[in-house]
């Protein structure tokens, strides 16, 4: 999806003149995976999100560790960014509130919004914080 996308508000899409995606292939998900996705939006279903993220985070073991995580932020840039950092922080952990809360903050800190939506800037990058915490709860 990272190569879908230009960051460029004005070309938003990488595709060509004449060129239609039809279709995105997802592997399936590797056992004890588990995902969320949540969004900030004035129209719940039909529209954009004015702030949103993704996770997907596969543990192992009854203590359920962290073997891998994903966590993906959009409505706060050009385009949807996943947060590398809160992977680094989660991986080979058990995901605790605190765990939680300081990936949350890495979002928040990671997040740029742009002037061009229905909240202020500011008040998105709020809600990036909450949405990270929620979609990490949802997952675990």
């Amino acid at each position: 999806m990272n190569e879908l996308y230009t960051g460029n508000g004005a070309t938003p899409s990488a595709t060509k003149p004449g060129e239609v995606l039809v279709g995105v292939e997802v592997p399936p998900l590797a056992a004890g995976t588990f995902t969320a996705y949540v969004k900030f939006a004035v129209r719940k279903a039909i529209d954009f999100p004015l702030a949103g993220a993704g996770v997907a985070v596969a543990f192992e073991g009854k203590e359920r560790i962290c073997r891998a995580a994903r966590v993906v932020i959009s409505g706060v840039g050009m385009r949807p960014e996943e947060v590398k950092t809160i992977a680094q922080l989660l991986e080979g952990n058990a995901l605790s509130a605190a765990l939680i809360e300081e990936a949350a903050s890495l979002a928040f800190k990671a997040a740029r919004p742009v002037a061009n939506r229905g909240s202020s800037p500011s008040y998105r990058k709020l809600m990036i914080k909450a949405m990270v915490r929620k979609a990490l709860r949802q997952a675990l």
